[in-house]
């Protein structure tokens, strides 16, 4: 897998490592870092489900992100 974490500092640089599955959970909330690649896209499909069974559960009270 080609998936990076990227952080940037205060100065305005920004820095790339290897990301880790733990890197999903970690950078989920964060303002000053985000992932790329497949971990990114794995990142992001998640929060959409999530986001999807909330408004299921709102709207007809049941977690259905379908």
């Amino acid at each position: 897998m080609t998936s990076k974490k990227v952080l940037v500092a205060a100065d305005g640089t920004a820095t790339a490592t290897d990301a880790t599955l733990m890197d999903v959970a970690t950078t989920l909330f964060s303002t000053d870092s985000a992932l790329t690649g497949t971990y990114g896209l794995l990142q992001r499909g998640g929060l959409f489900v999530a986001g999807m069974s909330l408004q299921s559960k709102r709207k007809l009270g049941t977690f259905n992100p379908l």
